[in-house]
């Protein structure tokens, strides 16, 4: 199993052409997406819509090609930051080290 860490925000933006592209993540061999260095205390929320509550990340599927990874820092109920991985894989709390 692989850990796949960002450091920041920054590490990873919401513009495609600053993003990351983990074209091998995999939940199913136990890859983890590790955000600690930065949303310590944080929390997986699915699906659901940001809660307006800081440290949350969120999936979303993009049709049938990839899942996006949104994470809000600061509790604005909008994302700071993304990944994409392709595949369109479900990810659950179990995929995060906060």
């Amino acid at each position: 199993a692989d850990a796949f860490v960002l450091l920041a925000a920054s590490d990873s933006t919401l513009a495609w052409s600053g993003r990351d592209w983990w074209e091998d993540f995999s939940a199913a061999a136990g890859d983890v997406v590790d955000v600690s260095a930065f949303m310590a205390g944080g929390s997986f929320i699915g699906m659901a819509a940001f809660g307006g509550v800081a440290k949350q990340v969120r999936m979303v599927h993009t049709g049938t090609s990839w899942t996006d990874l949104l994470g809000d820092v600061d509790g604005d109920a909008a994302a700071d930051w993304a990944v994409s991985i392709p595949y369109a894989p479900t990810l659950t709390g179990a995929a995060f080290l906060f």
